[in-house]
This record gives structure tokens, C-alpha cells and sequence, in this order.
């Protein structure tokens, strides 16, 4: 059975700007894969045109099938993580591995106020 996981590290959700994002991958493939790739990223979704920034990412030569990897990124001071009526901004990480099942995507937050901006929230 191929399996692709992410687990971020004591399973928070939310971080701050700034703070060290650390976790572990593992995955299992029938076969050995072309490629492999985690990537820390945001994306849009709502009205209008969606948008995506890679803002690092880990590859791994010479994959087995079945490996494990730590792994740490300092997330970026912004974007922030906000929700509104025509716009949604995610941050994420992928676990993208060529030749086995489907990425793995993990979501969390990062704001400096330990959750979401809610950018429609009356004053």
C-alpha cells in the first residue's frame, strides 16, 4: 500500500512569523520513485485568480521506496494567514513524490495573533 505522510512536529497548527517549522516525512511507494520533494508554500483561493509562491523546498536524490526524513524550514515574516468573503491566503506543505500515490498536503497557519486573520470580522 503506497503511503505519502506529513506529521509537523508536537502537531501544531498555528506559527508565528518567523518561527521554525519541524517535522518528519515518510513515505512508501511499490516501486522506487523518479523523484521527491517536500515544498513549504502559500496559495490563494476565493473570487478572481488564484495564486501560489514555493518559498523553499527539500528534494531528495536517489529516493528509495520506503524512506523517512526530518525536516526544518523557517517560515518567512508574511505572508499572513487571513480568511475573507472573496479571498483565502493558506500556507502549506506538499510531500510530493513522482511515481507513487498522490501528494501529501499538510495546512497551518502563520499570524502573529495565533490564528487565522479574519479580514471580515467587524470592528
Amino acid at each position: 500500500m503506497e503511503q505519502l505522510v506529513i506529521e509537523i512536529e508536537g502537531r501544531k497548527k498555528v506559527f508565528l512569523p518567523g518561527d521554525m517549522l519541524r517535522g518528519r516525512i515518510r513515505w512508501s511507494c511499490a516501486e522506487t520513485p523518479k523523484t521527491a520533494e517536500l515544498r513549504l508554500f502559500w496559495y490563494t483561493r476565493g473570487k478572481g485568480t488564484a495564486h501560489s509562491e514555493l518559498v523553499e523546498g527539500l528534494r531528495y536524490d536517489r529516493a528509495g521506496p520506503s524512506e523517512s526524513h526530518n525536516f526544518d524550514f523557517k517560515l518567512p515574516l508574511a505572508p499572513y494567514s487571513f480568511s475573507g468573503k472573496l479571498i483565502t491566503l493558506t500556507w502549506a506543505l506538499e510531500l510530493d513524490i513522482e511515481g507513487c500515490s498522490d501528494p501529501a498536503v499538510e495546512e497551518f497557519v502563520v499570524s502573529p495573533f495565533g490564528k487565522e486573520v479574519q479580514l471580515n470580522a467587524s470592528l
